[in-house]
């Protein structure tokens, strides 16, 4: 088995940027995570699907990871959805008490009113 988590770009431009990762996400593949944050974070208005069919693995930090790029999304005014999510995964998701947060429609805009 691969200890290592691979990310791998599918497109760039256009709507949604899809991103497939692969592997395992989790305490120890984080620095593998790094270029993910700072795509995200370069393009955090943009709406991003996240393909983890190839995920085989996940802990509580690579789902602590997967909620903290879609609050740096969510910030700024865009959305991450998960797709192709494997049963392994999202039955770790379901564990952790995180498959709602992390497979919620994002929240619509907030009209202020003074």
């Amino acid at each position: 088995m691969d200890s290592n988590s691979h990310v791998h770009p599918i497109r760039r431009s256009g709507t949604p940027i899809k991103i497939r990762l692969s592997g395992r996400i989790v305490a120890t593949t984080m620095p593998d995570m790094a270029g993910l944050r700072m795509m995200v974070e370069d393009y955090a208005g943009s709406s991003f699907n996240l393909d983890l069919e190839e995920v085989d693995f996940i802990d509580a930090t690579g789902i602590d990871f997967l909620l903290a790029l879609r609050a740096v999304v969510q910030e700024h005014g865009g959305s991450l959805r998960l797709s192709a999510i494997s049963h392994r995964v999202r039955h770790a998701m379901e564990r952790s008490g995180t498959v709602r947060a992390l497979l919620a429609p994002a929240p619509t805009s907030r009209l202020l009113v003074a």
